[in-house]
């Protein structure tokens, strides 16, 4: 058995500058993209604002990209967004499953939902709802034993700080639309934006130059 030391996880290095854009050509009836930003690790409490705005972005059917690229556009298959904090690092995205012919017009109004949470205080029904949705799958995710073993240990493991569900709910209904706010200010910027897509794409340098934050 060997005596070595184990070396611990080399931190996660960014150095993005610009909007980052990898197209993967594929002949298929949908193409699939993800759409996002760099965001917050599980030690910085701005995650849970971004949780949140994942949840307003792609939480469920009255989500905003549900709503507007789904029900107005009719453009998708599937629409969702998420944020994961990790422990050196987080990303927040959104993606979709869309009519090829419709790539450009979707990857345009999620850009537009992304500069509009920057822009607009999100209002007080809406946020409630998403605080409630947020809320309400917490604890029906949490109705198993292996469920719970899960949420406890992850913490454990990984941030050595233990929160109870209800305490997990405190902090999700404790965030402002001031705090939506500025947390979208701050990771919905061209120096964190990437697009990955997968299907049959005909024009990336349009689509490279709609990779755009006002």
């Amino acid at each position: 058995m060997s005596t070595e030391e184990k070396s611990g996880k080399p931190r996660v290095k960014e150095s993005q500058k610009e909007p980052s854009l990898l197209v993967k050509n594929k002949e298929s009836d949908q193409t699939h993209l993800v759409l996002g930003v760099r965001a917050y690790d599980i030690f910085d409490d701005r995650m849970y604002a971004a949780d949140v705005i994942a949840d307003i972005l792609g939480g469920g059917m009255s989500s905003r990209l549900w709503r507007i690229v789904r029900g107005e556009m009719g453009a998708a298959y599937y629409v969702r967004a998420d944020n994961e904090a990790l422990t050196d690092h987080g990303y927040l995205e959104a993606s979709a499953g869309v009519n090829n012919s419709k790539l450009l017009p979707v990857v345009k109004a999620i850009l537009m939902e992304f500069e509009r949470l920057k822009k607009e205080k999100v209002g007080k029904e809406e946020l409630e709802k998403a605080k409630k949705h947020m809320i309400g799958s917490l604890m029906l995710g949490l109705e198993t034993s292996n469920a719970v073993a899960a949420f406890y240990g992850m913490q454990e493991i990984l941030k050595r700080e233990i929160i109870s569900p209800e305490e997990l709910a405190k902090r999700i209904n404790s965030i402002t639309a001031e705090q939506i706010k500025e947390a979208a200010n701050d990771i919905f910027t061209n120096d964190k934006l990437n697009l990955t897509v997968i299907g049959p794409v005909e024009d990336e340098r349009t689509l490279r130059e709609a990779l755009q934050i006002a």
